[in-house]
């Protein structure tokens, strides 16, 4: 198949039948066969009953992955992207953030041979905000950029390492997903770290973007989980020497 659709998802009932029509459609309308797979995170609510239940062209495969118990996103993607059988593979945040036409300005670069891997930014110039994160979101996350590039050597060039929009050749990414180890938050910045140690180049594109005000993660009350991954990642990572090929390109 052409694409395989990851959306993580952790008590998500009141979105996920609009995320799973949204995503089919784009399927449909672009000629693209392919496959959804909600991957759980332990969810408390209903959200994988109504995920079985939403009703898209039988064409497209429908894959719900219910997790017994919440680990975190880095664990749902896991899943997600080993189940995964598409020549192209990506994952979007729930919540229909980024309009799912964006998706095709990642794919062109990746068929078009300039990267193997895409990254959505919200923070290019040609990106559109739509609706703006609260001020303490921003600067919560202008320090964890800060501390990411500083600590663990993510290149400057990559400006928005946890946009929840990222597209890969589908192999490479279940190389990659299947080399991590991370279940939280940081599987974003494991992810270009193992990419970066095996030279492969990550390009950005531009998006337009909502904040999600129903965001099931917030850096501040995630904190200790957060640097508890860090400082696995330091232990793991730091002193290797990697090549850093990672690009940024605006289409």
């Amino acid at each position: 198949m052409d694409l395989s659709i990851i959306i993580p998802v952790l008590n998500e009932s009141k979105k996920i039948r609009i995320d799973i029509e949204a995503a089919a459609q784009f399927l449909l309308e672009n000629n693209l066969s392919g496959e959804i797979i909600i991957a759980d995170d332990g969810s408390s609510d209903n959200t994988c009953e109504i995920a079985r239940q939403t009703p898209i062209e039988k064409s497209i495969k429908l894959h719900v992955l219910q997790a017994t118990e919440h680990r975190g996103k880095g664990f749902a993607l896991r899943q997600g992207f080993a189940r995964s059988r598409g020549t192209f593979a990506m994952f979007a945040d729930s919540g229909n953030t980024v309009p799912w036409e964006n998706a095709l300005r990642g794919l062109g670069l990746i068929q078009q041979g300039t990267c193997p891997i895409a990254h959505g930014s919200r923070k290019l110039a040609e990106s559109e905000i739509v609706i703006q994160q609260k001020r303490k979101r921003k600067v919560s996350s202008a320090t964890f950029r800060f501390l990411m590039h500083h600590s663990l050597g993510i290149p400057a060039t990559l400006t928005d390492t946890q946009c929840g929009f990222k597209i890969y050749q589908g192999e490479i990414a279940r190389e990659l997903y299947a080399q991590a180890q991370m279940d939280g938050f940081l599987i974003d910045i494991e992810i270009i770290i193992l990419a970066m140690q095996q030279d492969l180049n990550i390009q950005e594109f531009a998006i337009q973007w909502r904040c999600d005000l129903d965001s099931r993660l917030a850096l501040t009350t995630n904190f200790s989980q957060i640097y508890k991954e860090w400082r696995q990642l330091k232990r793991r990572f730091c002193g290797r020497k990697t090549k850093n090929k990672a690009k940024n390109q605006t289409i």
